[in-house]
């Protein structure tokens, strides 16, 4: 499976151009699998660029980059910030009365999020000879929607910080 994605890839592999590539606005015009069980396509640039992450260590923290890396090129900020990996209510949040009375913020695409889950647990199991269960990359996930969200959140009190004091 991770050999289908990585034979479909161009073959300058220069992390440079990567790094050029994947943070343009304009995506290169041949995209490629993320899995190829799903239909979720992705930026062969920024899909080096995470695989690139992902080669430097075997820990959480490379990983981590590595999702990261995926999610960002497959969707905005804006995006990242108004969904979650479940589409269920947060517990913490039945205790806050207001966010309580909130609806819970909807679930990412199913297909991505299983291409994610599914290209990390090979690309581990290929590169570093480790199984890891889903259940390792869920939280990873979780933790770059919750990172873009709270970033989002600190802009909006930033703006109504600044407009409050003109």
């Amino acid at each position: 499976m991770l050999d289908t994605t990585l034979a479909n890839l161009p073959s300058n592999s220069r992390q440079s151009a990567a790094v050029n590539a994947a943070n343009s606005a304009a995506p290169s015009r041949s995209m490629v699998k993320l899995h190829e069980d799903y239909t979720t396509m992705i930026d062969p640039s920024a899909l080096r660029l995470a695989m690139s992450y992902g080669k430097s260590g075997n820990t959480t923290k490379e990983m981590g980059k590595m999702v990261a890396t995926i999610m960002e090129a497959l969707w905005d900020k804006a995006f990242m910030a108004s969904y979650s990996l479940s589409g269920r209510k947060a517990p913490s949040d039945m205790n806050d009365p207001i966010k309580k009375k909130l609806p819970a913020k909807p679930a990412i695409p199913a297909d991505a999020r299983n291409a994610i889950i599914q290209f990390t647990m090979k690309f581990r199991e290929t590169k570093h000879n480790m199984r890891i269960p889903a259940t390792t990359v869920n939280p990873l996930i979780s933790q770059k929607l919750l990172t873009e969200h709270s970033s989002v959140k600190k802009a909006l009190n930033n703006e109504e910080s600044v407009d409050e004091a003109e």
